[in-house]
């Protein structure tokens, strides 16, 4: 057989899967012509089909330069080379095929393939319009220019391409996968689902496309449905460090703590400084009451969050996790800032000059004020709030709520859905779809109750859809935002020294910020302590914070005020097994009886929660991240709070609710002088009675706390003050109700 009829018989065994034979004809015609090139490209090829990466790259840089005239060689070279990340010698050889042949479109399209993964998307856009122009059906460079244009922020156009790439390769998973990620960039979620389904069916061992269907999953807030995606996406590829912590991260929500541990402590295996990954881990560690490495994890924390923030990033720490943390005000500040980052791309240029964007209201006699919230239902927000809307003036003002979270036909929901004037479910709707809902209410005041808490919608806040933007309730920081005007605070936690650290304008109402319905009922007749496991003599401190709220500093001092205060306990509200079990060693390490720490159990609704805490002496807070609903829980059922003045808005919480029940004295410069307060008054029962005589129904109406109808008019007062500022073209600016004059 001639070496040229050897050759071509070799290319077309190849090419009908019989390798070893293909392998053996090009070793045959290199024995009889060292120099055929054509036979050096094969076996390079062959090679790369096996994995022999370093042999591939030897053979087809030898191939190229045999034959440096031949741009399929050169060609193969550049994707040798690009495969081995040696990129800027692959872009050498694109070039250079693409000049040997201007015509070669698989030159073209490897040629933006690199040039977008070196972000110049102009140059990669190019590059692959020229591949389609030279062949129209090139179904790979319609996928690619997609992948571009999507990533340049035209979502859109990039469908019109793999809608494209699909016409013409009908199974292309690629392209079903890259369909769904521009319609999540397009807030459709569901849309996505059919696209990831074909994309799974078509490649089942797809492991990008199970991380973005778990993904998905948790925007249509399945999270239970996302961990199989997840852990499905991490069995297919163990190396890919997102699907570890998008597992741990899902994991924690359902309060699978040991797994997330796993997940997390797995994404550090691959990459030991990946920040988002330590910061998790920590934030788990914390619930589970783990201070193995406390002071050593803390300080690493502070560096890694440092760190992000000098190079531009996003804080690995998110505002609400640093609220537990010995974080000073201004740091929270720049973590809130790098958070709003993310949003501002959805701003308006000049949202004072969008022509959609109402300046006024048809109805000129009543304010349009509006709440935005998840948590109008049962959740301790709605707690909190439902008592406010049926408070407004309805002469003065029209009041909107628009809920985007679960309808779940409890009195909550149905309290808020009947007080608020108009009660908008926007449950169904994007951002941008609730961006323009609002602007198309013409409501003139949005009060979010979210913040960067949970499932919040800071993206329709940035698109400005009310002239005035309020946080107030939910979120107990700043977010840093340009697109929020105003936090409503008071002087407690909000005090005028504090404003450099806030980003909005603060508003300080005369009393507390927080609302406390003054219709709650407290189940009768009270438990007996026997009941709720608790010893029927002694004192019984409680704090029924969430875990991760509890540090070393504070449960320290709780037991030395139990080693003071002989037959007391300390009740606390910890449901995790590892965290229980962690607090009991904790006891033990401080001498003090594991058994003298007693667990809580839930109990079946609001009313029954408010009996028991009547059954405790003390509440005792914590410092950093204090009580909040709960402790306003607590003082409603006539049970004083002991709390620390702290620094930052999360952390002087409990001082604003005590001076607005007129309790003071409850309140400890520091955590040696809270120690001193709790073991006074457990040793002197006639003043821990004044106290709780001080919070009996017959006195709580008279206390500014749970007195709604002057509350909702202190709220009406600012929300007049910021409408005629802004009437006048003034911008936001602060706000002391208690001392302005309109």
């Amino acid at each position: 057989m001639l070496l040229d009829q050897l050759l071509n018989s070799a290319f077309q065994l190849y090419s009908q899967g019989q390798i070893a034979e293909a392998q053996q004809q090009c070793q045959q015609v290199l024995s009889q012509d060292p120099g055929q090139a054509s036979a050096v490209y094969l076996l390079a090829a062959i090679d790369q089909d096996a994995g022999r990466f370093p042999a591939a790259l030897e053979g087809f840089a030898r191939s190229a330069a045999m034959a440096p005239e031949n741009p399929v060689f050169m060609n193969a070279w550049g994707e040798a080379l690009h495969t081995q990340k040696r990129n800027e010698a692959a872009l050498q050889c694109y070039r250079t095929a693409i000049t040997l042949r201007s015509t070669y479109e698989r030159a073209h399209n490897n040629l933006g393939r690199l040039l977008h993964e070196q972000s110049d998307l102009v140059g990669a856009e190019q590059s692959f319009r020229e591949a389609i122009r030279l062949n129209p059906n090139y179904a790979i460079a319609h996928n690619n220019l997609g992948s571009v244009l999507l990533r340049s922020e035209q979502p859109d156009v990039a469908i019109s391409c793999f809608r494209q790439a699909l016409s013409i390769r009908p199974g292309y998973p690629e392209a079903e996968y890259n369909w769904a990620l521009a319609l999540r960039s397009l807030d459709d979620p569901t849309g996505t689902l059919p696209h990831l389904d074909r994309a799974i069916q078509l490649r089942p061992n797809y492991a990008k496309a199970y991380l973005l269907l778990g993904q998905v999953f948790v925007d249509l807030e399945k999270v239970a449905q996302s961990v199989a995606c997840f852990e499905k996406a991490v069995a297919l590829q163990p190396d890919e460090l997102q699907s570890h912590l998008e597992l741990g991260n899902v994991l924690m929500l359902l309060n699978r703590l040991e797994e997330a541990q796993r997940a997390f402590e797995a994404a550090l295996t691959l990459k030991p400084d990946h920040a988002n990954a330590f910061a998790q881990l920590c934030r788990l560690k914390a619930t589970l009451i783990d201070w193995t490495s406390y002071p050593e994890d803390l300080r690493q924390l502070r560096e890694v969050v440092d760190v992000e923030l000098r190079a531009g990033r996003q804080s690995p720490v998110p505002s609400v996790h640093a609220f537990s943390l010995p974080f000073p005000r201004e740091l929270l500040l720049k973590i809130a800032a790098s958070q709003s980052q993310a949003y501002l791309r959805y701003c308006p240029t000049n949202p004072g000059e969008n022509a959609e964007n109402p300046t006024t209201n048809p109805n000129t006699d009543r304010l349009r004020i509006a709440y935005l919230s998840r948590d109008f239902y049962d959740h301790p927000v709605a707690h909190q709030f439902h008592s406010i809307l049926s408070r407004h003036d309805r002469s003065r003002f029209e009041i909107h709520a628009y809920s985007y979270g679960p309808d779940d036909q409890s009195s909550y929901r149905q309290r808020i859905a009947s007080g608020a004037e108009v009660f908008h479910d926007v449950s169904s709707l994007n951002d941008q779809g609730l961006a323009d809902r609002i602007r198309a209410d013409g409501i003139q005041i949005l009060v979010d109750l979210m913040g960067y808490t949970g499932f919040s919608r800071t993206k329709s806040l940035a698109m400005r859809p009310a002239p005035i933007q309020a946080c107030w309730l939910g979120y107990a920081s700043t977010m840093g935002a340009e697109f929020v005007d105003y936090l409503i605070g008071d002087n407690v936690v909000t005090p005028p020294e504090h404003a450099q650290d806030y980003r909005e304008a603060l508003v300080r109402l005369p009393h507390s910020f927080m609302p406390t319905d003054p219709s709650q009922p407290i189940l009768t007749p009270r438990f007996h302590r026997e009941e709720l496991g608790l010893p029927a003599e002694g004192i019984v401190f409680c704090c029924f914070n969430n875990s991760h709220k509890i540090t070393p500093e504070v449960f320290q001092v709780w037991m030395r005020i139990l080693k003071q205060v002989p037959g007391s306990v300390a009740w606390l509200n910890v449901n995790h097994p590892v965290a229980r079990a962690n607090l009991r060693q904790g006891a033990q390490d401080q001498q003090i009886d594991p058994e003298r720490l007693v667990f809580a159990t839930r109990v079946e609704n609001k009313a029954a929660h408010l009996a028991r805490l009547q059954s405790a002496d003390l509440f005792l807070d914590t410092i950093y991240y204090n009580a909040h609903v709960t402790a306003c829980d607590a003082l409603w059922a006539g049970l004083p709070v002991l709390t620390t003045l702290g620094e930052t808005f999360a952390g002087r919480v409990g001082a604003s609710l005590l001076s607005a029940t007129g309790l003071p004295e409850l309140i400890a410069r520091d955590l040696q002088d809270y120690e001193k307060i709790a073991i006074r008054l457990a040793q002197n029962q006639d003043e821990l009675k004044s106290l709780r005589d001080r919070l009996r129904p017959e006195t709580q109406a008279k206390l500014p706390l749970f007195e709604m109808t002057r509350f909702v008019g202190h709220l009406e007062q600012a929300y007049q003050t910021m409408w005629g500022r802004y009437q006048s073209g003034q911008g936001a600016s602060p706000i002391d109700v208690a001392h302005q004059s309109g």
